[in-house]
């Protein structure tokens, strides 16, 4: 009924936000976006040894790739870099239906339309679905498919969204910690019945086994190829580092969402707050001094040029701070609420997949899937609408200046792309700077003769390609974007 009320809202939000990403299909790659489409290239050649080339520039599967080369098999017309874009597009549909589910499983103190925007328009999914990487897609669709299992009552239709689960697992793997929302509900909801647990059991470890172990027959490893293994080895450096700064990051996707829950708990013994308080600020304070975070992908894009590394530690400094004292209110809110075991579990579930994640290569888009549930946990609390309000206005002020960055990349990139083809230049130009987002522009990978090795499309060039120049440079050709006071340069310099 509360869905019903809403539904034209819902239904107009969601075809905008869709039709608003579309318009950037034909964008130019970012930050090794370019691998992904590559890939299905690679295996529509049905040659094994140039699949391998998807290796030498990324440590995924092939798992995205292979989905993106099977739609390419039946809907020819389309290129393999805009089915990557399509594909994160529809993150978008899948996270609003996650927020109407959850919506109606929590029944959270704030009205729906102010969930739905504040999960789709958050920072992180709503510009990660501009991009044609297998993030946004896998998190979107394991959250949808988890929801669909635990609302439909139907065994056929739960074993077909458990398939779509393990689907969005063999896509990335580390979505495989959802299993816990289903344990919880199954479990403790009596929500599945013996026999039908063991045949979505023996279905979801069948698919997986399945995947992975034809994957090491082919390419000889399971999760990660072996040259990156020694690249993403555990340490207790790594893992300190990560595990505050997922933690930061979590908790920044929300401001200023949670500044009245904050507000509560400040007001309530005093005296025990203040001494929790140094106490986790000296904790945070410590480990943010004696380890660099910026060790990790933890940061914010573009923006990091303007923030000094104090300013960074400071912001992920506090953000562990809020972020424990939000889980110390809830733990410590003993009102009759019905979804503090809910609250519990998810908050668990949070801490358990950071705590995994924390051992890998960390990086903001691991956090997609855990953005709405962290939302719902605290919405189930009281909170103000002004601070609803200022949330979803920030979001959508960040958007706007994230936006303006991507489509200056788009242009510069597509203007140093045309020059260097109409000279006839780009296989005497080291890629330098745009390497890392659009190499597919300057090599196609892969000859008569085999694969092309790195050294040939970086080395040895008369130009090179750079986002700066110094007072020395000579350049042969500069573009210079400026869309309302955000800035894109790029040179190409001689290489001296």
């Amino acid at each position: 009924m509360i869905f019903l009320k809403n539904k034209n809202f819902y239904l107009v939000f969601l075809v905008l936000s869709i039709l608003l990403h579309l318009l950037t299909i034909n964008f130019q790659p970012v930050n090794d976006e370019y691998i992904f489409f590559k890939g299905a290239d690679f295996i529509l050649t049905f040659e094994k040894n140039y699949s391998q080339i998807f290796f030498e520039y990324n440590a995924n599967t092939l798992g995205f790739s292979y989905l993106i080369a099977i739609i390419k098999f039946f809907f020819p017309f389309l290129e393999t870099s805009q089915i990557s874009k399509l594909l994160s597009v529809t993150s978008i549909f899948f996270y609003a239906e996650v927020a109407r589910m959850l919506y109606i499983y929590f029944k959270p103190k704030v009205n729906f339309k102010i969930l739905l925007l504040v999960i789709i328009l958050n920072p992180l999914i709503w510009n990660y679905a501009f991009r044609g990487i297998p993030n946004p897609f896998s998190s979107g669709l394991c959250l949808y498919a988890v929801c669909k299992i635990i609302f439909l009552k139907n065994i056929n239709f739960r074993l077909f969204f458990l398939i779509l689960f393990s689907f969005g697992v063999i896509i990335k793997p580390f979505n495989a910690i959802l299993l816990l929302i289903l344990f919880y509900v199954f479990y403790f909801e009596k929500n599945i019945k013996l026999k039908e647990l063991a045949i979505f059991i023996l279905t979801f470890s069948l698919i997986i086994s399945i995947y992975f172990v034809l994957n090491y027959i082919k390419y000889d490893f399971y999760l990660m190829p072996k040259s990156y293994s020694a690249l993403f080895k555990p340490n207790l450096n790594n893992f300190i580092v990560s595990f505050f700064t997922y933690i930061g990051f979590l908790f920044f996707a929300s401001y200023p969402f949670f500044i009245k829950i904050i507000y509560d708990f400040c007001l309530r013994n005093k005296i025990y707050n203040l001494i929790y308080y140094s106490l986790i600020f000296v904790v945070v304070l410590y480990i943010s001094k004696k380890f660099d975070i910026f060790l990790t992908e933890m940061n914010f894009g573009f923006l990091s040029q303007y923030l000094k590394k104090d300013i960074y530690e400071l912001i992920i400094i506090i953000n562990n701070f809020f972020f424990f004292t939000c889980i110390i209110h809830i733990f410590s809110n003993r009102q009759n609420n019905k979804n503090l075991k809910k609250n519990y579990l998810f908050l668990i579930l949070i801490l358990l997949f950071i705590f995994i994640m924390s051992f890998t290569h960390s990086a903001q888009r691991y956090i997609l899937v855990l953005i709405p549930i962290f939302y719902i946990i605290f919405l189930s609390l009281k909170n103000m609408l002004l601070m609803q309000i200022i949330s979803i206005i920030s979001y959508i002020i960040l958007n706007v200046i994230i936006f303006l960055n991507f489509y200056n990349n788009h242009v510069s990139i597509t203007n140093i792309v045309n020059y260097l083809n109409d000279k006839n230049l780009i296989k005497e130009t080291n890629p330098g700077y745009i390497g890392q987002h659009a190499l597919n522009n300057f090599t196609s990978f892969y000859d008569e003769n085999g694969m092309i090795e790195k050294s040939e499309i970086f080395e040895n060039k008369k130009y090179i390609i750079k986002d700066f120049k110094n007072i020395n440079d000579k350049s042969i050709y500069e573009t210079k974007v400026n869309t309302f006071g955000i800035k894109k340069n790029l040179f190409i310099l001689e290489n001296l």
